[in-house]
């Protein structure tokens, strides 16, 4: 009876470590590119694109519409067919944990003073 009280608690111990790790996985993204993305959707009129759900509000960056959040903070921005129309500011560059990109069907200008994204992300701008 006590070898299968403990081998419960065990069992029970190890399946919350890895529930919770499981969790941290998906962090929300950090301050900094949380600002720059606040940045992209003022200079892209996000109060009109079609969707906008969650952006500029309290809510976890990794529930706002068109955010996908992947492990170790890299996130992924798919805002296809969603009436984005804009410049990217500069700061967009700063986006280091960002690893995919989607504007299909988007007017997205690149003026800037040496703009360059990481090249890591995929990018999908047809």
């Amino acid at each position: 009876m006590k070898l299968n009280s403990k081998l419960s608690y065990h069992i029970l111990y190890i399946t919350l470590i890895y529930l919770f790790n499981i969790n941290n996985l998906n962090a929300e993204i950090i301050a900094s590119e949380r600002q720059i993305l606040i940045e992209f959707y003022q200079a892209t009129d996000g109060e009109h694109w079609k969707k906008n759900t969650n952006w500029l509000t309290t809510a976890d960056t990794c529930s706002w519409f068109g955010i996908t959040c992947l492990e170790n903070q890299q996130f992924e921005l798919n805002l296809s067919g969603n009436n984005v129309v804009g410049t990217l500011p500069d700061s967009f560059a700063h986006l280091d944990h960002l690893v995919r990109l989607n504007f299909n069907g988007s007017l997205i200008y690149f003026y800037s003073s040496g703009l360059i994204l990481n090249s890591n992300i995929a990018l999908n701008f047809i």
